[in-house]
Order: structure tokens, then C-alpha cells, then sequence
């Protein structure tokens, strides 16, 4: 017997990279598993990172594609990522409009998910559009924060206490 595949509690399936044999000592092949769990997932991260750069704006398909919880963590890295470039703006080039323009970018995306939300979408797929929607609403108002405390800096004291994502 072999292991192909792990499901989440609502049902999305993420094939294994490679196959477990599922032989000998229960201890042996669960451990087994648990590292084709993780191997599996980094990889499977990196590519939704991917896909994430090349959907730019255009989420709806992404969003389709991939996993709930690789969607979130791919879109919090992406917007640590975003968060820092503009701050660094801030600093470098006194460009103040970087986390105003991010902000606008941010409420876009969010009606762009709520416009989704309200269309044709297997439940599934409505799960995973309503907890991506709860994170990203959530970084709108860290940015809106951002905004008001005159954050102009990765080093301030605004964007530090903030849970940032970053792939290493």
C-alpha cells in the first residue's frame, strides 16, 4: 500500500512528490510521510510564489489553483514584500505616496475577491476566497496604519510589531 496524497479537513487534495510506502513499523512510515508532507508543500509554496508574480492583479485563477493555505501564506509574503519595497521608498526616495498607491492596490484586490465571492464558486473555492479576503482585509488596515503613524521605514516602530512572512 502506498500514500499518494494528503486532504485537508475540507477536502482539498495536495499530491505527493513522491509516493510513501506505507510497510513495516507504523513509526517508520508516518515519520515517512510527515517529510513527504513538508518537501512536498515547500515545493509546492515556491511554485504558487510563482504563480502569484505571474497573475500579478489578475488573482481569480490563482485563487482557483492552488490550495487554501498556500494562497495565504504565497499572498502574506508577497505583501511583506510589497510593504517593505514601499517603505523603503519612503526612506530612500521620500516617495510618501508608495503605501497610499499600495493601499489603493490592496482595496482593488479586495473587490475584485468580494465581486468572486458573490459569483459561481464550488465551496471549496468560496472557503478559500473568504479566508485569503479575512487576511487581506486585515493587511489594508496594518497599510491604513502604516499611513496614520507617519511610518516612513522598515526599522519603525509600526511595521516591526507587525507578523511579517518572509521565505528563507
Amino acid at each position: 500500500m502506498e500514500a499518494v496524497a494528503m486532504f485537508s479537513a475540507d477536502g482539498e487534495k495536495v499530491e505527493f512528490n513522491t509516493q510513501v510506502t506505507l510497510e513495516g513499523p507504523v513509526e517508520a512510515w508516518l515519520c515517512d510521510i510527515e517529510d513527504t508532507m513538508r518537501v512536498t508543500l515547500r515545493q509546492q509554496l515556491k511554485l504558487c510564489r510563482v504563480a502569484l508574480k505571474k497573475a500579478g492583479t489578475k488573482r481569480d485563477k490563482w485563487t482557483k489553483e492552488w490550495p487554501g493555505q498556500l494562497l495565504i501564506t504565497t499572498s502574506q509574503m508577497q505583501w511583506t514584500q510589497d510593504c517593505t519595497k514601499a517603505l523603503s521608498m519612503i526612506k530612500d526616495r521620500g516617495d510618501k505616496k508608495s503605501l497610499k498607491s499600495m493601499k489603493k492596490k490592496q482595496i482593488s484586490m479586495l473587490t475584485k475577491f468580494s465581486d468572486a465571492i458573490r459569483g459561481n464558486l464550488t465551496p471549496i473555492q468560496r472557503a478559500k476566497i473568504v479566508a485569503l479576503v479575512t487576511i487581506e482585509v486585515h493587511a489594508r488596515d496594518v497599510i491604513d496604519k502604516l499611513i496614520k503613524s507617519n511610518c516612513n521605514d522598515v526599522m519603525g516602530f509600526e511595521w516591526l510589531m507587525q507578523l511579517r512572512f518572509y521565505w528563507g
